[in-house]
């Protein structure tokens, strides 16, 4: 079936996209939008979240952080001096926001499997980042692991409130990386 005004929609930039949806829904509310969306992003993600590639994906990202970007932005600044260490965490922070951002995405569509695999692809190479990196970079991250595991769960637990799936997570945590979540 071929849309009317399918021209009209390849012309649209998905910055307005947004704003179009929302003028469309109001002139019809009783258009289901959300259950069309969750439809049309479950037929587009019909491959489930592989724990493997995210893990991959954010292993990467951290290692591709340059030492000399570490440099530049820590130490003796103008406004005072910045720990090379403490740089060196919110430059993780930085490399991990869209990860957290993508969990949330998937909780907010109610795809809760997902964001579970998502999670433990997030904790899984932060974790390989802590034991395995050789990057000099990796030299000025200290306690990757005792950081960042900890605020992920939380992350987790704060957008996906299902207590099967919080267990299932710790369970990851402490036999899959062998670590431990100190309790707060």
């Amino acid at each position: 079936m071929k849309i009317k005004n399918e021209n009209i929609l390849d012309s649209i930039a998905p910055e307005n996209a947004k704003s179009i949806l929302r003028i469309i829904i109001n002139k019809n509310p009783d258009i289901d939008i959300e259950k069309i969306i969750k439809e049309h992003l479950n037929k587009v993600n019909l491959e489930k979240v592989n724990i493997d590639e995210v893990a991959e994906s954010v292993f990467n990202d951290l290692e591709s952080i340059e030492v000399e970007d570490l440099w530049d932005s820590s130490g003796r600044t103008r406004d005072g001096y910045v720990e090379p260490v403490e740089r060196a965490d919110e430059m993780i922070k930085e490399v991990l926001e869209p990860y957290f951002e993508e969990l949330e995405r998937y909780a907010k569509r109610s795809m809760f499997s997902e964001a579970k695999s998502y999670c433990k692809g997030m904790l899984k190479g932060v974790y390989k980042f802590d034991k395995d990196s050789s990057t000099e970079f990796s030299d000025w991250a200290t306690d990757i692991a005792d950081n960042f595991l900890p605020t992920i769960f939380d992350k987790y637990k704060e957008i996906c409130k299902d207590k099967n799936g919080i267990k299932d997570i710790k369970e990851f945590i402490a036999k899959v990386l062998n670590f431990k979540i100190p309790k707060f």
